[in-house]
C-alpha cells in the first residue's frame, strides 16, 4: 500500500512539472504573437533609425548603445557641428548583446561608431534577458535559431514564466485595443537621425548615485566579450570604433579603498590596448541633477545637449577621429580652409596616445647632455587626463627638460591661433618655468615664441587647463609645440591632449 502511493506520488510530482515545461513552452509559442511594450517600442526605433542609415552612402558617424544613448545623445548636434551624417542607433540596454550585433545591419566600411555602453553592460553574465528574448522571439526569428542550445534554454529560465501568459497576454490586448501604441509612439518621437525629441514632459524622479559594486573588471565576463567580438568585427571591415561614457550622476566610490576609478581604470586600459580611441573619463561626464530625467541613465533635452557637446570637445581633440575626418573630407576632395579654422588640431599626437616600442610618435625629449641630465622625459601610463597615456617631466638637477613636438606647416594666411593643453604638477617651485611653448614660424624667415596665457599653476596640483588665443600682424607658416619645465629645483609634471587649432 505504502508502494502504491509513493509511486503516486512521484507521477504527480513528473505530471506536475512536465505541466509547467509545457506550458513554458506553449508561453514561448505565445511571444510570437503577443510582444511587450518594450518590444514593440524596439522595433519601432530599429525601422526608423536603420531607414535613415540604409540611406546615406557615403561614410557616417553611428551611436550604438541602449538607452543612455538614446536620452543621452543627440546625432543631430554632431551631424550639424561637424557636417557628417549621423545616426544615432541607440536603443535599450535590455537587448544586452543584441544591438552589437544589431549595428552590424547599419555598418559600412569607412564608416566611424560611437560606443556608448551603460556601465552595467560591462557586468552581465549571461546572454539572455526578458526584453533580448522577447524581441528576437518576435522580430529576430533568424538570430533566435542561430542561437546555441544553451542560450536557447536561457529563454526558459529568463522569458517563460506559465503566470506571464495570462497577464501580459491581457495587457498586450487591452493596450491594442484602446490605441495606446499608437499614443506612446507619438508621444515619444523621433528627428530623422533617430534621436528621441518628444515625450519628455514634466516627469522626475529621485535618481540614486551609481554604485559599481562589485567593483572588480573582468575581462573574460560575458558583457565584455561580446565588446571585444563587436571591436574585432568592426577592425576587420574598416569601422572606427571610440568608446565613450554615460550621463550619470557623480558615481559612488564603494569605500576609501574601492573607488569605483578600481574598475574604469583597468577597463580604460583594456579598450587602449583593443585599440579603441576613448573620448573623457567617466568623471567628464558626471551630471548635475538637473540634467537627469527618469533614470539613472537618462538625461533631459538640457542634459543630450550637454552630454553630446562634452562629445564633440573630445572628438575635436581625438587623433583617431581627426584622422577619420580627414579621410571622409579626402574621399570628396581637400578641405577647404575655412572649413579647418577653429576646428582642426593641428599638432601631431596631441593626445600622446600613438607610439610603439615605448617610444611616443610626434615628440622628441630634451633632457640635457647625455653625461648629465637635467632630467627624465617618459611616456608615461601611469597618468593622463584623457586616454591612456601623457607626457612626463621630471626635473632633477635644476636645469632644462622639456618635450619637443613636430613642426607643423599650416595653410596659407593664418593670422590666428587657438592653444592649449592640461597638466598635472608635483612639488614645482614657485620660480620655475612651466607651461607650454608655441614656436611660430613666418613667411619672412623670422620666428616667434609664444607662452602668454600658457603658464600653469607652481606646487602641486592635478590636471588644470590652460588655452589662449594668439593674434599676428603677418602670416604663420609652420607651428611647433614644446612642455617646458625649467626649474632650479627638482619637480615633476605631465602633459596631456595638448593642441593648437586655426582660427
Amino acid at each position: 500500500m505504502l508502494e502504491q502511493q509513493y509511486k503516486k506520488y512521484v507521477i504527480f510530482i513528473l505530471c506536475g512539472f512536465s505541466a509547467i515545461y509545457a506550458l513554458s513552452a506553449a508561453w514561448v509559442l505565445t511571444g510570437y504573437f503577443s510582444p511587450q511594450n518594450d518590444t514593440l517600442w524596439i522595433n519601432h526605433l530599429y525601422q526608423n533609425k536603420e531607414a535613415y542609415a540604409k540611406s546615406i552612402q557615403c561614410p557616417k558617424i553611428v551611436i550604438v548603445s541602449g538607452s543612455s544613448g538614446l536620452y543621452g545623445i543627440s546625432a543631430e548636434q554632431i551631424e550639424r557641428h561637424f557636417n557628417i551624417p549621423a545616426v544615432n542607433l541607440a536603443t535599450h540596454a535590455g537587448l544586452r548583446d543584441y544591438y552589437y550585433y544589431r549595428a552590424r545591419e547599419s555598418l559600412r566600411p569607412g564608416d566611424l561608431v560611437i560606443l556608448a555602453p551603460e556601465y552595467a553592460q560591462y557586468f552581465i553574465d549571461s546572454a539572455m534577458s526578458d526584453v533580448k528574448a522577447d524581441y528576437i522571439l518576435n522580430y529576430d526569428r533568424p538570430y533566435f535559431q542561430d542561437l546555441p542550445i544553451a542560450e536557447k534554454f536561457q529563454i526558459f529560465k529568463t522569458y517563460a514564466h506559465p503566470w506571464k501568459i495570462v497577464r501580459d497576454g491581457c495587457l498586450f490586448f487591452m493596450k491594442q485595443k484602446k490605441g495606446s501604441f499608437n499614443a506612446l509612439f507619438n508621444a515619444r518621437k523621433l528627428n530623422k537621425n533617430g534621436d528621441i525629441i518628444g515625450g519628455f514632459g514634466v516627469k522626475k524622479y529621485a535618481i540614486e548615485p551609481i554604485s559599481l559594486l562589485p567593483g572588480r573588471f573582468e575581462p573574460g565576463i560575458y558583457g565584455m566579450r561580446k565588446l571585444s567580438e563587436f571591436i574585432k568585427w568592426c577592425k576587420a571591415r574598416d569601422v572606427r570604433v571610440l568608446v565613450t561614457w554615460p550621463g550619470t550622476l557623480p558615481m559612488i566610490n564603494t569605500s576609501r579603498n574601492e573607488p569605483y576609478s578600481r574598475f574604469t581604470d583597468p577597463l580604460m586600459a583594456f579598450l587602449s590596448h583593443s585599440g579603441v580611441g576613448i573620448l573623457g573619463r567617466p568623471k567628464d561626464f558626471f551630471m548635475p541633477e538637473s540634467y537627469m530625467f527618469d533614470t539613472i541613465y537618462h538625461l533631459n533635452p538640457e542634459g543630450i545637449h550637454f552630454r553630446t557637446s562634452k562629445i564633440i570637445d573630445f572628438l575635436e581633440k581625438n587623433q583617431v577621429f581627426q584622422a577619420w575626418r580627414q579621410h571622409v573630407a579626402g574621399k570628396k576632395g581637400p578641405v577647404p580652409l575655412n572649413s579647418l579654422r577653429g576646428e582642426a588640431d593641428v599638432i601631431d599626437n596631441g593626445t600622446m596616445e600613438f607610439g610603439e616600442n615605448d617610444k611616443v610618435s610626434g615628440w622628441r625629449a630634451v633632457t640635457g647632455d647625455k653625461s648629465h641630465p637635467d632630467g627624465i622625459a617618459a611616456w608615461d601610463d601611469n597618468e593622463a587626463y584623457g586616454g591612456r597615456y601623457s607626457l612626463k617631466l621630471i626635473n632633477t638637477s635644476g636645469g632644462q627638460v622639456r618635450w619637443a613636438g613636430e613642426k607643423v606647416s599650416l595653410p596659407a594666411g593664418i593670422l590666428k591661433i587657438y592653444a592649449g593643453g592640461w597638466s598635472k604638477a608635483q612639488n614645482i617651485e614657485a620660480t620655475a618655468t612651466y607651461c607650454i611653448n608655441i614656436k611660430t614660424f613666418f613667411e619672412d624667415g623670422s620666428f616667434r615664441w609664444n607662452t602668454q596665457g600658457l603658464f600653469f599653476s607652481k606646487g602641486s596640483h592635478d590636471w588644470e587647463q590652460v588655452q589662449t588665443v594668439i593674434d599676428f600682424d603677418k602670416a604663420v607658416v609652420a607651428v611647433q609645440p614644446f612642455l617646458i619645465l625649467y626649474s632650479s629645483r627638482s619637480g615633476t609634471a605631465w602633459f596631456d591632449d595638448v593642441f593648437i587649432r586655426l582660427r
